[in-house]
């Protein structure tokens, strides 16, 4: 990447150019932007690289690294930092990959599977205009540029969304105050340390914890139910604060704090196996799968809007009458029976009369 880098971008955008790599993981993206790092140092090139991460993460056993730790500063700065001469390329894990705005950014390197509108938030950083920027590149070693075709095409063109339900937002809210896990006072002062100019992740966590404890003492069937509201709203949210300027500061506020409490409440938490002892890389090898332009065709496209805040609802298979009989038949036959059918299909019709019975025919 760095080579590649100095060869075909650097000079892009009047000399200016900027790319961007993007991890699967934030162990990925740290290691990622140490193995740049050492490298740019053993050539002694003059290339600046950040990685961008949330919290705290373990690095080949040692202790925990952070964004600020690693960059030698704030992580507030990092826009900031990347937007001056020093800094060439920027690792990110999820942070940066929507919503950021840096016009010298020419090419990305992919190390991560992208769909549908994930894909198209991702790649579209590198849209922003420059008066000297001639194109984009990416350089993918995961993803079919078939795939990334069909994640653009409804987008492409003419887009159509139809109104969402201005309600949704706040009944997917009020769903979560039913389990008494979310609190008003914890979650204010989550915020207001998440947005302080020096972010204490200590501190942080402890203001979590209450809501981690009550958590902990509901039942598993509604520890699950929890978790589907506290993702739907969060998801919901920052769909809907996209396109729509909310006034109530509250919904950010619980925003962060559902957001933050979501990774310590999942289903698979602490559930990760390492293998990193056990398991050695010993030979890696790219082959170049394809190299053009990914081109689109539609026209126009239409994008589905977020109704109820639950998930896409499907039709159930259908299946023939007889094996349904045969199903309830199963089901129904007192023990001992004999194998004889409580009902069967008429055999040449497809509506018929039922008359209620007190036992099965």
């Amino acid at each position: 990447m760095v080579e590649h880098f100095r060869a075909h971008v650097a000079h892009k955008v009047a000399g200016q150019a900027k790319a961007m790599v993007v991890c699967s993981s934030r162990q990925h993206a740290a290691r990622f932007w140490e193995a740049l790092r050492a490298h740019v140092t053993d050539h002694g090139y003059d290339l600046g690289v950040l990685v961008a991460f949330s919290d705290d993460v373990a690095l080949n056993g040692g202790d925990p690294v952070s964004e600020a730790r690693c960059n030698g500063f704030p992580e507030s700065q990092t826009a900031e930092r990347f937007d001056t001469d020093e800094y060439q390329l920027m690792v990110v894990a999820e942070k940066f990959q929507t919503g950021f705005d840096q016009p010298r950014l020419y090419a990305m390197y992919v190390d991560k599977t992208l769909t549908g509108l994930a894909a198209v938030q991702t790649l579209s950083r590198l849209n922003r205009i420059h008066p000297a920027k001639d194109g984009t590149f990416v350089l993918d070693f995961v993803n079919e540029a078939d795939e990334i075709a069909a994640a653009f095409e409804p987008y492409h063109g003419r887009t159509v969304a139809p109104p969402s339900d201005p309600n949704l937002l706040y009944d997917t809210r009020h769903a979560l105050d039913e389990f008494g896990v979310l609190n008003v006072e914890e979650a204010t002062t989550f915020a207001r340390l998440l947005l302080a100019p020096r972010v204490d992740h200590g501190r942080l966590h402890a203001a979590l914890g209450p809501a981690l404890d009550r958590f902990a003492d509901l039942h598993e069937d509604e520890k699950d139910r929890f978790r589907d509201a506290l993702g739907r709203f969060a998801r919901i949210y920052s769909f809907l604060s996209q396109i729509v300027t909310f006034a109530d500061t509250a919904l950010e506020r619980d925003y962060l704090f559902a957001k933050a409490l979501a990774a310590f409440v999942r289903s698979d938490a602490g559930a990760a196996v390492d293998l990193s002892g056990m398991v050695e890389l010993t030979h890696l090898r790219n082959e170049q799968q394809f190299a053009g332009s990914v081109a689109l065709g539609a026209e126009g496209g239409e994008v589905s809007t977020i109704y109820s805040g639950t998930g896409r609802m499907t039709e159930p298979d259908a299946e023939p009458l007889s094996v349904i009989i045969d199903r309830l038949n199963a089901s129904t036959a007192p023990t001992g029976a004999t194998p004889t059918a409580w009902c069967s299909t008429p055999p040449s019709t497809t509506w018929w009369p039922v008359r209620r019975s007190r036992s099965p025919r």
